[in-house]
């Protein structure tokens, strides 16, 4: 994002508070009270700041409820464990997880921070795979967050990204963004998606 629309946010308390779990993304709608108006950044950039801020911190934790929820073992999704994979793979012709490369997991310039080939390459299916088969010798369940978590934003990424085709979320075919997010049929009641979007 911009200075500009991070002012504006930063105005309007818009972001996660510190040390906490909690993150405010709405504000009261300015001119219809009884609405609410919402803020995102645009995918792409939601995406690359992810990556660049799971290399910058080394690692995320997850909420309790997301930990139960998916029955993880762990909280905590690391860094180590994709540098760990990177480096298993490095003598090897064939890889599993073949476009992680270590400039996606370095510190970087600007430019090349921004780019979306870096994200793509560490949250993706072949990246899952290749966590999955790393853990599998060691019997560690030290990976359950980190393959959780490199899943959840490669898949929420393909559905949010998908513009055009037969699997494209829209107003029109409303049941795919909900099958995309995996929303049973009470869950879906709770996130109406209508024209007005």
């Amino acid at each position: 994002m911009g200075p500009d629309n991070m002012a504006l946010w930063k105005v309007l308390n818009i972001g996660s508070l510190a040390n906490t779990e909690f993150v405010v993304c709405s504000i009261p709608h300015p001119v219809r009270p009884n609405a609410r108006l919402w803020f995102l950044p645009d995918t792409v950039h939601l995406y690359k700041n992810i990556v660049t801020r799971l290399t910058s911190n080394q690692f995320f934790y997850l909420s309790a409820d997301i930990v139960d929820e998916a029955g993880l073992t762990t909280n905590k999704v690391e860094l180590n464990h994709i540098q760990e994979l990177l480096d298993f793979e490095e003598p090897f012709e064939l890889k599993v997880a073949y476009r992680l490369k270590q400039e996606n997991l370095g510190n970087k310039k600007t430019f090349q921070k921004m780019r979306v080939s870096n994200p793509a390459s560490v949250f993706c299916k072949r990246t899952e795979a290749g966590l999955r088969d790393k853990a599998k010798p060691e019997k560690s369940s030290a990976y359950d967050a980190t393959i959780f978590f490199v899943a959840l934003v490669a898949h929420w990424f393909a559905l949010v990204s998908n513009l055009g085709g037969e699997t494209s979320a829209s107003a029109q075919q409303q049941g795919r963004v909900h099958e995309g997010c995996g929303l049973d049929q009470e869950d879906r009641k709770c996130i109406p998606i209508n024209e007005d979007w």
